[in-house]
C-alpha cells in the first residue's frame, strides 16, 4: 500500500508540474528616437513659410492605429494635416490609452526643414508599435509620418534602425498647390502616399517623391 501511495503521489506531482504556465515572455525597451528633416532642394521646392508642425506620436499595440494608407483619415489626422491643429489627435490618443490600446503620447518639438530633434520612448512587448505624423505646411491636406513601426523583433528588440518618412495625402481637401485654404474633397478619399501624379508641386519635376525625413530608433 505504501508503494502504491508513493507512485500515485509521484504521478500527481509530475502532472501538476506539466500544467504549470510557461515563463513569461514580457520585456521592455527604451529608445532614443531622432527625426531628421529632409525638406531640401532639389528634391523638393521650398515655398515661403515652409515648415513642419510638432510631430505627434504614440506607442501602441496592433488593435489600433494612427493612420493607414487605404483607410479614411479620422478627425484627428484630418485636423493635423489641414491646419496643424493637434488637439483632436491628442484627445484621440488619450482615449486609446484609456482603452489600453496605447500607452503614451509622444511629441517631437517642431523640427527644422533639415535639422534633427530627439525624444525618448518606452515600449514593452504588449505595446511594441510606434506611429507619428506632422503637417507639411503650407499645403492642402498633406502630412508626413510613419505608421505601425514594430520595434520588437521575434523575442528580442531592434537595436538600431532608421526608417524613411514619406509624405501622404489625407484625402480630405483638394488642391496641388502650397496653400492651406482649399475646398474639401467630397466624398472624402482614403489616405494615400503622395506621388508626382497627385502632388506635382511637391515633386519639383522629379520622377518620384523622395522621403521628406528619416526617423532613427536606437535602443538604450
Amino acid at each position: 500500500m505504501r508503494i502504491l501511495y508513493c507512485v500515485l503521489t509521484a504521478v500527481v506531482f509530475v502532472s501538476c508540474t506539466k500544467e504549470q504556465p510557461e515563463a513569461s515572455t514580457y520585456s521592455e525597451a527604451v529608445y532614443k528616437v531622432t527625426f531628421t528633416g529632409k525638406w531640401v532642394a532639389p528634391q523638393f521646392p521650398i515655398p515661403v513659410n515652409a515648415h513642419f508642425t510638432p510631430i505627434i506620436g504614440m506607442v501602441h499595440n496592433s488593435s489600433t492605429y494612427m493612420f493607414r494608407p487605404g483607410v479614411l483619415a479620422g478627425i484627428g489626422v484630418e485636423r493635423v494635416a489641414e491646419d496643424g491643429n493637434a488637439f483632436p489627435l491628442l484627445q484621440e490618443i488619450d482615449s486609446l490609452t484609456a482603452l489600453k490600446k496605447a500607452t503614451s503620447t509622444q511629441i517631437i518639438f517642431t523640427p527644422g526643414l533639415s535639422s534633427s530633434n530627439t525624444i525618448t520612448i518606452y515600449c514593452n512587448s504588449n505595446y511594441p508599435l510606434f506611429s507619428c505624423m506632422s503637417m507639411l505646411a503650407p499645403t492642402p491636406d498633406w502630412f508626413m509620418g510613419v505608421h505601425d513601426i514594430s520595434l520588437k523583433q521575434g523575442d528580442g528588440w531592434i537595436s538600431d534602425s532608421t526608417v524613411n518618412v514619406y509624405a501622404y495625402d489625407s484625402g480630405t481637401e483638394q488642391g496641388d498647390i502650397f496653400n492651406q485654404d482649399n475646398p474639401p474633397t467630397v466624398p472624402q478619399q482614403v489616405v494615400s502616399l503622395l506621388t508626382p501624379a497627385n502632388a506635382m508641386v511637391l515633386a519639383n519635376g522629379n520622377s518620384s517623391i523622395a522621403p521628406i525625413g528619416t526617423i532613427r530608433f536606437v535602443r538604450q
